[in-house]
């Protein structure tokens, strides 16, 4: 009878040594599976123990790799929060999910007042029917970079060089779209200044009773106004890059390219 008392108890004593580890190992890494970061508290040295130990060694190296991961995602937020363009994220219908300070700086909006908007809500109609192509080229894959206008809070119309990408969930499905945008908007007004600036010059020189040409370094021809087209008997299209001694003799191109060569010592 005493035999199987102490069997009893020994047997009780060892499924205790057993099941409680075994209990306490279960319910630990279920709570790590559910986002818990907790350490398994089991000072056993059988296998028990030492599987306990190898789960805490995971759980370690694991919270060193989010921390990790997490000071990654924190420099990389900084960095396209504060670069010098703008950068536009938008889901599969085209609704701002987030804008950089250069975005809203371009737009001239706040962050409540932009995201959850879509990005048609900024532009013309133009420009609305450039950016719905470019919706559609991205569903299929395409990466581009287009001129876009954006009509900012402020009303007057900025112009933008926009590279595109599309965006996809872990199955491949395409769920928006990635943009960096520069705003080009005063490189645009100086090419536009230049240009009119350039037509009032071709005019005046044009309308001019004076013979009128402009040479490069090289004496090459990269001028001539209407009098002197006419007084030649020529046109800039047969001029232009040509030296004087592919147009005239060599002694009347030599006193020419003398002449040149003074004036651009005077």
């Amino acid at each position: 009878g005493i035999r199987i008392i102490l069997s009893l108890v020994m047997a009780l004593l060892f499924t205790r040594l057993i099941t409680r580890p075994l209990h306490l190992l279960d319910k630990t890494v279920r709570e790590i599976l559910s986002g818990a970061d907790k350490p398994i508290r089991i000072e056993t040295k059988d296998e028990i123990g030492q599987l306990a130990r190898s789960f805490d060694s995971l759980l370690t190296e694991r919270e060193g790799r989010m921390r990790e991961l997490g000071e990654s995602e924190k420099r990389l937020r900084y960095l396209v929060e504060k670069m010098g363009e703008g950068v536009i994220v938008a889901d599969g219908n085209e609704t701002i999910t987030f804008a950089n300070d250069k975005m809203f700086e371009i737009l001239g909006y706040e962050s409540n007042e932009l995201i959850g908007r879509t990005i048609f809500e900024f532009l013309n109609e133009t420009n609305k029917a450039i950016s719905r192509e470019k919706t559609i080229n991205r569903m299929k894959g395409l990466s581009e970079r287009y001129e876009l206008q954006f009509i900012p809070k402020s009303g007057d119309l900025v112009s933008t060089i926009v590279s595109s990408a599309p965006l996809y969930s872990d199955d491949d499905s395409y769920v928006g779209s990635f943009a960096v945008v520069m705003d080009v908007t005063e490189r645009k007004r100086a090419e536009e200044a230049l240009r009119e600036s350039e037509e009032r010059f071709r005019t005046f020189m044009n309308n001019s009773s004076v013979l009128a040409w402009i040479k490069d370094a090289q004496g090459r021809h990269v001028y001539v106004n209407r009098p002197f087209e006419l007084r030649h008997n020529t046109t800039f299209q047969e001029l232009e890059g040509k030296t004087d001694f592919d147009l005239r003799p060599a002694e009347t191109a030599t006193m020419l390219w003398n002449n040149d060569q003074y004036v651009l010592s005077s």
